[in-house]
């Protein structure tokens, strides 16, 4: 077993402090999860700054986005929404099979947002219809304008990634805005199975403030509580959590199907390079967590890291650290509450070096099309005046000519605008194909085409996947539309004969390619089958 196995199951979640259009096209998240390696995903605007300002993973997406006249924000929320989206679906099994504890892809409410209680719940609605996936968690920040914030989004039925905790007292308001979310959602008689929640506690900033303090001001008597603030603050918040929901109250919930809000230990990378790289793991492991680590972390973990249940250990001398530090003259209070205006304002910063550099690429993408603006514009406004949609849809040939002969050939040509309303009524016919498919043991399709008869298939193949119909799963589909040697052979592997009905896609019966497939995929099933071949 691996480190990170061992660290599974000892009941805390490893989530990946990280996203980027690479990892979602090259396939390296998908092989994370399946490795088992990673149970979410966390994004901040940091995170996505560094993914868009430093890397060409956006260009093509972005330059569509720049022509349709998008500002920078409005960019910047469909590349992370189609990121979150790509990300959650990848993650849409283990969702499932943990019956929705893990699973989850975090998106950031816009930081400027940060004071503002009623927009925070404006945005969080947006963005949960927006991306419209069941395992997204809402980030939402701790401030003290966001308590309500979390109530009232928890009780809309929202995922909320409670987000820059810092204090054991804002930790204990926020366990008390989401069960106080839970019961106003449930006096309302709606379900609260599947609500999701984690109150992410920040870990590292804190050593880094209260050391830089105690180095500072406090260089002798100090010493030994270097690297001790931040585990001792996490320990005694984990104690916190056990108490809370090990309550009646919370009791009464979870018979309705609540689940527990559990802590989610953040800025888990090591800044200090006089501690242990992983040290911000290896201490604070249990049950019912979540340690939501940056890359380096997790490879680190993965290569040296020790998973054994230390998050309820040594408390007494973790209560005894902090005291120590009140007794310097060191205020959690004061640490705290500093922590978390220098996080709302670094998340802020953060967005706005975001938005500057979308705002760049546009421009980039947006200068070499001024030339050609104003024609279009002038195209599009001669369009609006001809009715020219509206006139398309109807099947009206004027709109390209008016000689009698061409007119009746382009309302030929028209016919398919109105193909998705026309096939409704083959729905009968197909469903009865395909149980008569079905019950003679076909399980594969294969279509045999060439250019516009095979680019149909394949894109209703792409979208809508192997679909069922009144109980019977639709036939695996595949495409042959090369006369790739390699192409055809892999198409003869991947359909196998016995099982497949073979589609011969050919408008006008003569294309060379077409029926060099027939007649390739004849003589296979001829020398398999005789006589049979074709029944």
């Amino acid at each position: 077993m691996n480190n990170i196995d061992a660290l599974h199951k000892l009941g805390q979640s490893l989530w990946y402090d990280n996203i980027q259009r690479s990892l979602l096209d090259n396939g390296a998240l998908k092989g994370m999860i399946e490795r088992g390696e990673i149970k979410g995903v966390t994004s901040n605007p940091s995170i996505f700054n560094n993914a868009i300002a430093k890397s060409t993973d956006y260009d093509s997406a972005l330059q569509p986005l720049a022509w349709s006249g998008l500002n920078a924000e409005e960019i910047f929320w469909e590349l992370a929404v189609k990121d979150i989206q790509d990300a959650a679906d990848l993650f849409a099994p283990l969702y499932e099979s943990t019956a929705h504890k893990d699973g989850y892809v975090s998106l950031e409410v816009s930081p400027y947002l940060a004071r503002d209680a009623r927009a925070t719940v404006r945005e969080a609605k947006r963005l949960w219809q927006k991306v419209n996936r069941p395992n997204l968690m809402i980030k939402i920040p701790a401030t003290l304008e966001g308590l309500p914030s979390i109530r009232e989004t928890i009780a809309e039925g929202i995922n909320v990634n409670v987000t820059l905790i810092f204090s054991l007292e804002r930790y204990q308001a926020v366990i008390e805005a989401f069960l106080s979310g839970l019961e106003d959602r449930a006096l309302k008689g709606l379900s609260i199975e599947s609500i999701a929640s984690v109150a992410s506690f920040f870990i590292s900033r804190v050593d880094s403030k209260v050391d830089d303090l105690l180095v500072k001001k406090y260089q002798a008597e100090g010493a030994a509580l270097l690297g001790k603030a931040a585990i001792a603050n996490a320990k005694l918040a984990y104690e916190l959590f056990l108490k809370e929901f090990a309550t009646e109250r919370f009791a009464k919930l979870a018979q309705k199907g609540a689940q527990k809000q559990r802590p989610l230990w953040a800025s888990t990378s090591t800044k200090n390079p006089n501690y242990r790289d992983v040290i911000y793991i290896e201490e604070l492991i249990g049950d019912d967590t979540v340690n939501t680590v940056p890359p380096a972390t997790l490879t680190a973990f993965g290569d040296h890291g020790k998973a054994n249940v230390t998050i309820a250990s040594d408390l007494a001398s973790n209560k005894e650290a902090l005291s120590q530090l009140e007794k310097l003259g060191v205020s959690m209070a004061v640490v705290t509450q500093e922590l978390e205006d220098e996080g709302v304002k670094s998340f802020a910063d953060a967005f706005t070096s975001l938005l500057a550099s979308v705002e760049t690429r546009r421009l980039e993408q947006t200068a070499g099309i001024e030339k050609i603006t104003a024609s279009v514009r002038k195209r599009l406004e001669k369009l609006e005046k001809l009715d020219f949609v509206k006139r398309m849809y109807a099947h009206d040939p004027e709109l390209w000519t008016k000689d009698v002969k061409g007119q009746d050939e382009i309302r030929i040509r028209m016919d398919w605008l109105s193909a998705p309303w026309d096939s409704e009524s083959l729905l009968p016919q197909l469903e009865t194909l395909l149980a008569e498919c079905r019950k003679a043991g076909f399980t594969h399709a294969l279509l045999l085409g060439m250019g516009g008869s095979s680019l149909a298939p394949e894109v209703l193949k792409l979208i809508n996947g192997q679909t069922e119909f009144q109980g019977n799963l639709g036939l695996d589909l595949s495409v042959l539309d090369s006369t790739n040697p390699d192409e055809v052979l892999l198409a003869r592997q991947r359909s196998p004969l016995e099982k497949t009905l073979y589609i011969v896609a050919s408008k006008s019966g003569t294309t060379g390619e077409i029926n060099a497939f027939f007649q390739y995929f004849w003589d296979e099933v001829s020398k398999k089958f005789g006589d049979k071949a074709g029944e």
